[in-house]
């Protein structure tokens, strides 16, 4: 029995190492030579292999830097990808279309915590009219409606829901410093002062979240 069992995994195995060593990272060069659309869809791939094949590294970490420079001139492609997805139309996982809609609203997180607010230009605000978009299609979708989707994956609507909320009003950026000024400077702003707080700096700075670094720390 214990000859079978081995003789099967290695079956399984063979052909995602041998998949696996076909993927190649490209170098800092070649990453920084790329187009904002090229850097967004190398991110996006990047993603979507480590959830197939269960790896992790820096190279994600390498790509979203140069993401995150570009800002908004990434956006568009981003919203492409969005837009594409379309859970009423298609059969579940394919073409790794779930994966690539969940990475790609993850990466406008990114832009909109670290680089510049989506909800200040006109390219940021389509991205978030897409994801509205988006967000009615999973809802008739199945996702919304059967408990037993593969991999609990009618838990993507809940997460889109949530994207939504932050990039179009108050984001994690804005109760970090929310935060910093009750834990440092002893200074405490309401929830309305707060959102008050960001739509000034978005009409202003909208590059604020990229001014400065954010740390985790014990508040006791």
């Amino acid at each position: 029995m214990k000859h079978y069992i081995l003789i099967l995994c290695l079956v399984i195995s063979m052909p995602l190492a041998t998949l696996a060593q076909k993927y190649k990272h490209k170098s800092e060069a070649e990453i920084a030579a790329m187009t904002p659309a090229q850097k967004v869809d190398e991110w996006v791939n990047e993603e979507v292999h480590h959830e197939k094949y269960w790896e992790t590294d820096k190279q994600t970490e390498l790509i979203r830097k140069y993401v995150l420079l570009d800002g908004m001139k990434a956006v568009p492609r981003l919203t492409e990808i969005i837009d594409e997805y379309d859970p009423t139309q298609f059969r579940e996982g394919k073409g790794n279309l779930d994966n690539r809609y969940d990475v790609s609203l993850e990466l406008l997180q990114f832009i909109d915590n670290q680089s510049v607010r989506l909800r200040s230009a006109e390219e940021g605000r389509k991205a978030i009219a897409a994801i509205e978009r988006s967000i009615e299609r999973l809802r008739r979708s199945k996702y919304n409606t059967d408990p037993n989707a593969e991999y609990g994956r009618n838990d993507i609507v809940k997460g889109a829901e949530s994207i939504f909320k932050v990039v179009k009003a108050v984001n994690y950026r804005d109760i970090t410093i929310q935060n910093t000024l009750r834990f440092i400077y002893k200074i405490r702003i309401s929830d309305e002062e707060l959102a008050e707080l960001s739509d000034f700096l978005v009409a202003h700075y909208p590059d604020y979240p990229s001014w400065s670094n954010s740390k985790l720390t014990k508040d006791e």
